[in-house]
């Protein structure tokens, strides 16, 4: 095993930063919060399994060894996920207040946002160690 498997995994954490980038330039508000949920539901749904693989990956490393000297470079890739869920959430985070008020859900703009920053955060800091 090697991080090349996390591969399939980042794909959808980028289309959910993406829509955080797309998300103004929409036309409508209905289209704005679709976005905006289909953004958070794939971040939720590739996350975890990114951070699975990554503890799989970390413990195959301690009980056996590392990878083989031509696959060296992948052991970056682990790095992929933890930055681009934070993009997203971050990105995310700064888009939805907007919508969610021009929605009638201006009540949870705020936990939202806070929730989005402080797991942004914590997954950077992640990547940081």
């Amino acid at each position: 095993m090697t991080a090349v498997w996390l591969l399939p995994v980042v794909a959808a954490e980028v289309t959910a930063a993406s829509g955080g980038f797309l998300v103004p330039h929409l036309p409508d508000s209905i289209t704005q919060l679709s976005t905006i949920i289909a953004s958070y539901a794939l971040w939720a749904c590739s996350v975890p399994v990114a951070m699975s693989i990554l503890v799989i990956l970390l413990l195959r490393m301690a009980l056996y060894k590392l990878p083989h000297v031509n696959m060296a470079a992948s052991c970056w890739l682990a790095l992929g996920p933890i930055g681009t869920g934070a993009l997203g959430l971050l990105v995310l985070g700064d888009a939805e207040p907007e919508i969610l008020i021009a929605n009638n859900m201006g009540n949870y703009a705020d936990g939202i946002r806070g929730f989005s920053l402080i797991t942004g955060v914590m997954l950077w800091g992640y990547g940081l160690r």
